[in-house]
């Protein structure tokens, strides 16, 4: 895996059901090569009640594709990382 991404949410996105749509869309990703479908998660301090998932792509072009689909659940942020 080449290129990373980082969505932040915050405690109310994505909600319960959507979290269920977005880990099915990773797990056809992986299936496809396109990630691992291993990420982190990270608590934002100072920032309470946000948290920063962290993902990596085999290519750039998969990780935009991923941003542009989790863009749609309205996270706080989405962004390909170095």
């Amino acid at each position: 895996m080449t290129t990373s991404t980082e969505v932040v949410w915050t405690d109310t996105t994505p909600t319960e059901s959507q979290v269920a749509e977005i880990a099915a869309q990773a797990a056809t990703m992986a299936s496809q090569g396109k990630t691992d479908d291993v990420y982190t998660v990270q608590q934002d301090i100072p920032t309470v009640g946000q948290r920063t998932v962290t993902r990596t792509w085999t290519t750039t072009a998969d990780a935009e594709e991923w941003v542009a689909f989790v863009l749609t659940y309205n996270p706080v942020s989405a962004a390909i990382v170095p």
